[in-house]
């Protein structure tokens, strides 16, 4: 997969805001263990460990997002289908009993997936 028009410079400025992208859904982890009301409202029957080991895992994936070693598409693709698994099926369920979806099932089912395509494309580009 090749992006057109995508140079070095260019490309590690969308890597720049994918570790945002990152950091921010730390952030949100962080709310998810630290404010019941927010965690409630966004993750029903969520367990605080997970909110934790969501934490360590969005900050790592922020800091390779910036050094993009070879394997870490390998990782994200594990991660991405994770994401699939949890918010997909919270999307799915979300949607059958109440006719819609949460805004943040949505945003990882569609912000994940672009990641992955993101390192791919680094990968092609720099193989």
């Amino acid at each position: 997969m090749r992006v057109r028009g995508a140079n070095g410079p260019r490309l590690n400025v969308v890597f720049r805001l994918a570790a945002a992208g990152a950091a921010v859904a730390a952030v949100i982890h962080v709310l998810g263990l630290t404010m019941p009301a927010f965690a409630a409202a966004n993750y029903p029957g969520y367990p605080a460990w997970r909110h934790g080991v969501f934490i360590a895992i969005d900050l790592s994936a922020a800091w390779l997002f910036l050094r993009r070693p070879a394997w870490f598409v390998w990782a994200y693709l594990v991660l991405t289908l994770q994401v699939f698994y949890s918010h997909g099926g919270s999307a799915w369920t979300s949607w059958q009993r109440d006719g819609r979806v949460r805004w943040l099932d949505l945003a990882a089912l569609v912000a994940i997936p672009l990641g992955l395509a993101l390192l791919i494309a680094d990968r092609d580009r720099r193989s």
